[in-house]
C-alpha cells in the first residue's frame, strides 16, 4: 500500500551543486542522519548484516 510519495527533486539539485562546487561536507549536511534498520539476528544472519 502507497501511503505517500516525496519529490526530492529541489534536494537533489542542491546536493549535486554543492558536489560540483567541491563542497563535500556542505551536501552531506543536506542528507538526512541514516540510522541502521533493526533487524532480528536471525534475518540479519540470513541476509549477511552485522557487526562488521
Amino acid at each position: 500500500m502507497l501511503v505517500g510519495l516525496t519529490d526530492v527533486t529541489p534536494l537533489a539539485r542542491a546536493v549535486h551543486a554543492r558536489l560540483t562546487a567541491g563542497d563535500e561536507p556542505g551536501a552531506a549536511r543536506l542528507l538526512p542522519v541514516e540510522r541502521p534498520y533493526p533487524l532480528p539476528v536471525e534475518i540479519a544472519q540470513v541476509v549477511g548484516a552485522g557487526a562488521d
